[in-house]
């Protein structure tokens, strides 16, 4: 579970923090409940939460690369963020508004609501490496289910 990510973290957070892409370091932002992901993190850079991640505005890696986040509750995402990321939890995903995402999601459940968008970055040509040691998705382990995706 989660207890992998805190053990690996090179910075560990309270709950209710504000991780700021510019503020942080590269390497594994842990936070020990919910907390609020914006800005532009520098490369190498991925943030997980035991409790439930918030995404403000533009969230991704610098150089073109992916975020990597996780949480634990849920992700939720609102307004006309842009996100560039590789998106995980094993309860839900929500996008409310005009949300736009670059690159991957995989969540126990999908809620989709106004203009959201997915532009997915498939690792059809190799593998799509996340900053997390061990951890990366290849061709053979991808899939997609739009069956569990729903919009409101």
């Amino acid at each position: 579970g989660f207890a992998l990510y805190r053990a690996l973290a090179r910075t560990a957070l309270p709950g209710g923090t504000t991780v700021q892409g510019p503020a942080a370091a590269p390497g594994l932002t842990f936070v020990e409940g919910d907390a609020t992901v914006t800005g532009t993190f520098p490369a190498g850079a991925a943030v997980v939460a035991a409790g439930t991640l918030t995404l403000r505005g533009d969230v991704r890696a610098a150089g073109g690369g992916v975020l990597f986040l996780a949480a634990r509750e849920g992700i939720v995402a609102h307004g006309n963020d842009r996100l560039r990321a590789v998106l995980y939890t094993p309860g839900s995903l929500t996008f409310t508004g005009r949300v736009s995402l670059t690159g991957t999601a995989v969540a126990g459940t999908m809620h989709l609501a106004g203009n959201s968008s997915f532009t997915y970055v498939k690792p059809t040509t190799g593998a799509l490496t996340v900053p997390l040691p061990g951890f990366v998705v290849t061709r053979s382990t991808w899939y997609e289910n739009f069956a569990t995706i729903t919009t409101r």
